[in-house]
């Protein structure tokens, strides 16, 4: 996390790298939890807070704990 990266930043910085990591594009993650591409993209850009219960399917597609995506905060 950087001095000046919001919380929105953060979790959509981390959920792109896992993203990524894991090679999944942005529509077959749309596709596993249920939401529309511009909504993800919108998370990965910080520009939109996610929901918890959103947080939480992304978390099981990629078999990680809440705690992932908080630990810095």
């Amino acid at each position: 996390m950087t001095e000046h990266e919001s919380f929105e930043q953060q979790i959509g910085r981390k959920i792109e790298a896992i993203r990524k990591i894991y090679e999944i594009e942005p529509d077959a993650l749309c596709e596993k939890i249920g939401i529309p591409l511009k909504k993800l993209e919108n998370y990965e850009r910080g520009a939109e807070s996610i929901t918890l219960a959103h947080l939480y399917k992304i978390t099981s597609v990629f078999n990680l704990s809440l705690s992932y995506f908080l630990k810095d905060w």
